[in-house]
């Protein structure tokens, strides 16, 4: 059961983490000798604010303008998934998309990252552009060609 839950952790990081590592290196810093799951399980969200503040401004605004980004993303693709969720079952490929995320949020498993969640956007995209897509509660019928 301790396993489960460490994958769990895994996924949730891997749909989450704004890319810390490749932001860091990108910007000529260092990797991080902790994870912010690691920080949040030990020292609570006290020692993540912490943490955040030993770190570059530049840093810390870039991880926080692509974590703002990701919640607008999966809130988009949340509302698209209930809006074709009907369909879901009877078109295959909208079954697909979303077998696809389920498998590719967990194949990361406990050491869940950024980098795994890259093949995954795709198909998220796919679903908040449903979501996104603006739905007429009274939709007129096409005008008659004849």
């Amino acid at each position: 059961m301790r396993y489960a839950w460490v994958h769990a952790r895994g996924a949730v990081a891997t749909l989450a983490d704004p890319g810390r590592l490749d932001f860091a290196r990108l910007l000529g810093g260092r990797d991080w000798s902790f994870g912010f799951l690691s920080v949040l399980t030990e020292r609570g969200l006290r020692g993540v604010v912490e943490a955040l503040l030993e770190r570059p401004p530049a840093l810390v605004g870039l991880l926080a303008v692509t974590l703002a980004w990701l919640v607008l993303l999966y809130a988009s693709a949340l509302r698209g998934a209930w809006h074709v969720g009907r369909d879901l079952v009877r078109d295959p490929l909208l079954f697909l998309a979303a077998g696809s995320i389920a498998y590719l949020a967990v194949i990361g498993g406990p050491i869940g990252n950024a980098r795994f969640r890259v093949p995954l956007v795709p198909y998220v995209a796919l679903f908040a552009a449903a979501g996104l897509e603006r739905r007429d509660p009274d939709p007129e019928p096409p005008p008659s060609t004849a």
